[in-house]
């Protein structure tokens, strides 16, 4: 395939909602699962608040845990593992009047190196151009916390995205995430799965997010299935759906981290 797509996050997630709705799935928006009880031999106990305050529990057969960076479960059961060699944090966000590339390149992503890290500059629709920095994190410690003055910094020290920035719009407030690359001691459990950013997240310089939380998603409905029905023994299932995450992980990882 010689081509991607960017795109607003928000609107691709809903467009996946919808469809899951529209074949036969329930959904239920304004949703947030509050508490999670996982006991051996037991289906797993989630209590939920919808948007009025009533609480709901819910028993399933299977649990799957898409809550994204949020990361519930391995958050919950202390699973999480922070990565020490891509131990960076980044501030971004969405602006007007910031130039693509002519012609049929515009579409494309732009990487700009400086000394503490990288930028990227993502073109989405309407002539929004999504523009973060991604650093270490002594760079964003020595900055005192102010992410509108380091941002702003960064971008000066980089003189070739500085000129492509000078007339930029901000369309709302920079955003900051810390403890940007982690991963999980498993993602499978007696009668839960973790996939996408649930299971793990590493510094996104390919933009490859999306894609490994579909792929993995993929890879994980294909487990569940085996694994609800019983069709092969339970440790080949478990120990497949890890090892493809970890080798996409580890391929990509490797990369990053001489980048």
């Amino acid at each position: 395939v010689g081509y991607s797509y960017q795109v607003r996050r928000a609107e691709f997630d809903k467009l996946l909602l919808d469809n899951s709705r529209r074949l036969g799935a329930e959904v239920r928006e304004e949703v947030r699962v509050t508490n999670v009880v996982l006991n051996k031999g037991q289906r797993p106990r989630i209590t939920a608040v919808d948007e009025k305050g009533s609480k709901t529990e819910w028993l399933p057969r299977f649990l799957v845990d898409a809550t994204g960076r949020d990361t519930l479960l391995s958050g919950q059961l202390g699973l999480k593992r922070i990565d020490k060699q891509n131990n960076t944090a980044a501030v971004f966000g969405h602006f007007r009047n910031v130039p693509r590339r002519p012609g049929d390149k515009a579409g494309i992503i732009t990487v700009y190196l400086f000394d503490h890290g990288w930028f990227w500059m993502i073109p989405l629709p309407d002539e929004v151009m999504s523009v973060g920095v991604v650093g270490t994190r002594a760079f964003f410690k020595a900055k005192g916390g102010n992410i509108d003055a380091l941002f702003a910094e960064a971008v000066t020290a980089t003189p070739s995205l500085a000129a492509h920035m000078a007339k930029a719009e901000p369309l709302g407030p920079l955003t900051a995430c810390a403890d940007y690359s982690y991963d999980s001691q498993s993602y499978v459990g007696e009668n839960h799965i973790l996939v996408g950013d649930a299971a793990a997240f590493i510094d996104p310089l390919f933009s490859s997010g999306v894609m490994m939380a579909m792929s993995s998603a993929a890879f994980a409905a294909i487990a569940v299935d085996g694994l609800l029905e019983g069709r092969q023994p339970r440790e080949r299932i478990v120990r497949e759906y890890e090892r493809k995450i970890r080798r996409s992980l580890t391929s990509l990882s490797w990369l990053i981290y001489r980048i």
